[in-house]
């Protein structure tokens, strides 16, 4: 029999305790460094029922939560279990998500390490593993720099990302810079493979960035070690002893005084007049096909808030005439 209290995000089987399953997985995204001791929090749906993670989890208790510390509300934040101060500051993103995506019973934040990271050195963060492929993580979305972290422009800037995300049918991930990651699945046993499954993700990524530039700097100093290690030229009878160090130094300064003079031209797009608003697919659709710095409009044309919002992400620029 089913009944109003059963959890929808576990099987008929399944002991329904959604405070211990928050301590747990908790304890998992601590352990396996999904966060820190200074911030993350978990909200769970069970049925009418909301049971989140406590303000201070964290930073106070560290982690070892009683069945005390997870507070329930209904889906409108209004409290069921618990007190009202002890409310999480970012329940308004959870609750937010949950209004808006009836099928997501759970959603996840972790003050992670490495995607901050890659963001923060201008890599897209771009699904690049096996296991991203698994859960369908293609390009995660990025909340652009200068958004007041837990503002209500940032909560709203998430959900609009989570609604695109779900129309491409790809995995709910936002990256929140300098912070961590957002993930919201139908159930708790998912969201925690998600939110791990993004930040080894990026993880990869990054390595595999500095994996090439060690490359590029050994095939250098290989090369330059097999020159000798120092070179007599006699001038007005003196031998005089080049210096490798000086050698090397003149040689980089020569490479970056000759790039530097080498113009880059800008790959410019012109829009077709057939597009009357161009929306953030759009911009990917275009970069798909090349390189391309400018995007220039020629007719009238609608550029929507995603199109600006990607485009900055993508360090491209519009220009509009039309």
């Amino acid at each position: 029999m089913v009944t109003e209290d059963k959890m929808v995000c576990f099987p008929e089987d399944e002991i329904t305790k959604p405070r211990e399953i928050i301590m747990d997985i908790m304890q998992h995204v601590i352990d396996r460094g999904l966060t820190d001791y200074s911030g993350g929090n978990m909200a769970l749906r069970v049925g009418q029922r909301i049971y989140s993670t406590q303000t201070h989890s964290a930073d106070i208790y560290r982690w070892k939560l009683r069945p005390d510390n997870i507070i329930v509300t209904d889906i409108n934040k209004n409290i069921l279990e618990g007190r009202v101060e002890k409310l999480s500051r970012e329940l308004d993103l959870h609750i937010g998500i949950l209004q808006r995506f009836p099928e997501i019973n759970c959603t996840l934040h972790g003050n992670t390490f490495y995607s901050p990271l890659l963001v923060a050195a201008g890599v897209i963060p771009v699904g690049s593993t096996e296991v991203s492929d698994y859960y369908k993580i293609n390009q995660i979305p990025v909340v652009p720099e200068g958004v007041e972290p837990l503002s209500d422009e940032e909560n709203n800037l998430i959900f609009s990302y989570m609604a695109e995300l779900k129309k491409k049918g790809e995995a709910l991930v936002v990256i929140m810079p300098v912070h961590g990651i957002i993930v919201a699945a139908p159930n708790h046993d998912e969201a925690f493979a998600l939110l791990e499954a993004v930040e080894n993700n990026s993880k990869f990524v990054l390595f595999r960035e500095l994996l090439k530039t060690s490359v590029v700097v050994s095939k250098v100093f290989s090369r330059l070690g097999e020159q000798p290690a120092q070179s007599a030229v006699v001038q007005a009878g003196q031998p005089i002893v080049k210096n490798p160090v000086s050698d090397v130094k003149t040689m980089q300064l020569q490479q970056s005084q000759t790039l530097a003079s080498v113009s880059q031209p800008e790959t410019v797009h012109i829009l077709d007049a057939s597009v009357k608003i161009l929306t953030a697919e759009d911009i990917i659709d275009i970069v798909k096909n090349a390189p391309v710095k400018i995007i220039k409009i020629n007719h009238p044309c609608k550029v929507t808030d995603f199109a600006e919002t990607k485009a900055a992400e993508l360090g491209i620029k519009i220009e509009s005439n039309g």
